[in-house]
């Protein structure tokens, strides 16, 4: 019999029995391992290839033709370890002529600095025969670059302090009265880690929300259901069911994102040994967004909230997709009902993204509300406890908002999964409202 007052009672049992048993199919240990494998090997590879298209260029040889009227050296593009070992010849030759003097050779490139109508251009031309790819001749001319800017302050004798200057990279500091300065860092976070906390949210509700549904509707006429529901209440019933999908969910989320981490560290290794020289572009990017103050709430209480919101936004949305798709009376209504899931997540995700970047470019903020409407606080909280832009008091607000959501909807589907055993055929109205 049921024990009375306990809304909830039972559910551990649900959970662990629906858990297991998933758990056990080899469908879902074979695509956990094979998905793990695959993203740790590309994840490898990745860094590997980072590693090695980041080593000596195979250009030997440079035909330097000045057609402008600049000078200066090469001291500064012999400095870059990638053009190191590159002997560099000064010609006056013609373009004509010096093409056909290099057809045939596989590792040199000539390069004109020319001036048209008061607009200096680099143009890098490969010689017929040449075994020098467009994208090294590219990234040469590049590099070429600052040395043209250097022959410019030069020839204005502008002095070498006013060269230094002139050289000197700006950084961005945005004040808001009565703040502190945003460092540059600090801005990127702000515009980047929303999108991909928010991206990887949304891929997990994509991923398993059909899978919930099925869940929800797979024995919902069956006679084992209507035994289960006359000795627990449907809201235990549901929640065990939810949860143990959820538990399966974040364990396979976390195994991967390990053996992402797991490639990139070991790819890092390999790559530093294939080329000591190379230079991890994440691992610097991570440095810079530190000492620019980007990751200023990256705490042990920022990032446990942070985790925490994370895995209650997707428990919300799974019992969301579970309130939905309990309308459905068999399998094959599962279209409609996931067509309304996906528009509402599409919808929210969009919002939480896209509304507080336009307005962060403006120089405006609205996360600061799309935190506290559990809908969008899901794929925006998360990231903004990380940089900082709520605090812990706002956060445990929004994180108490979205419980009472997820237990009201959880509520909710208890009513109608119960209704559509027991009462096929009643209204969704009657069904929420009529007290089974």
């Amino acid at each position: 019999m049921r024990r009375g007052g306990r809304v909830f009672a039972g559910w551990r049992t649900v959970y662990r029995f629906t858990l297991v048993q998933t758990f056990k199919t080899t469908k879902i240990r074979r695509a956990t391992i094979l998905v793990g494998v695959i993203l740790l090997l590309g994840a490898m590879i990745l860094n590997i290839a980072l590693s090695l298209s980041q080593g000596p260029s195979s250009i030997q040889n440079l035909y330097w033709v000045n057609e402008s009227d600049l000078t200066g050296d090469f001291s500064s593009l012999q400095q870059d370890s990638r053009y190191a070992h590159v002997q560099i010849f000064q010609t006056t030759e013609s373009r004509d002529e010096l093409i056909r003097e290099l057809a045939g050779t596989e590792r040199d490139v000539a390069v004109f600095l020319k001036l048209d109508e008061g607009t200096y251009h680099i143009e890098t031309v490969l010689p017929a025969g040449s075994r020098v790819s467009r994208r090294e001749a590219q990234a040469l001319s590049e590099a070429l670059r600052p040395l043209v800017e250097e022959y410019r302050l030069q020839k204005a004798d502008v002095g070498e302090k006013a060269a230094a200057l002139a050289g000197v990279d700006g950084r961005v500091r945005i004040i808001r009265a009565g703040g502190g300065a945003k460092g540059e860092g600090e801005l990127w976070m702000q515009i980047l880690l929303p999108m991909l906390v928010g991206a990887a949210l949304f891929s997990m509700i994509m991923l398993y929300g059909q899978t919930i549904a099925k869940a929800i509707i797979a024995e919902k006429t069956s006679k084992l259901m209507e035994t289960l529901l006359t000795y627990m209440e449907p809201y235990a019933l549901i929640a065990g069911k939810i949860g143990a999908m959820v538990s399966l969910a974040l364990m396979q989320m976390g195994i991967w994102i390990l053996c992402i981490l797991v490639g990139l560290w070991v790819g890092d290794l390999i790559g530093d040994v294939l080329n000591p020289n190379y230079v991890n572009g994440m691992m610097e990017a991570l440095r810079r967004l530190k000492e620019n103050g980007g990751l200023s709430a990256l705490s042990p209480m920022g990032v446990t909230l942070s985790v925490l919101s994370l895995c209650l936004g997707f428990l919300m949305y799974s019992v969301i997709a579970g309130f939905l798709n309990s309308f459905a009376g068999k399998p094959e209504d599962l279209s409609n009902t996931m067509g309304v899931f996906i528009t509402i997540t599409i919808t929210s995700f969009v919002l939480a993204y896209a509304l507080p970047l336009y307005t962060l470019l403006q120089g405006g903020d609205v996360s600061g509300i799309l935190n506290y409407i559990p809908f969008t606080a899901a794929f925006c909280l998360p990231a903004d406890i990380l940089v900082g832009t709520v605090d812990v008091g706002g956060a445990l607000l929004a994180l108490v908002l979205m419980a009472l959501t997820t237990l009201l909807f959880i509520f909710l589907t208890g009513k109608i999964y119960k209704a559509k055993v027991f009462y096929r055929g009643a209204s969704p109205f009657g069904i929420i409202t009529k007290n089974h």
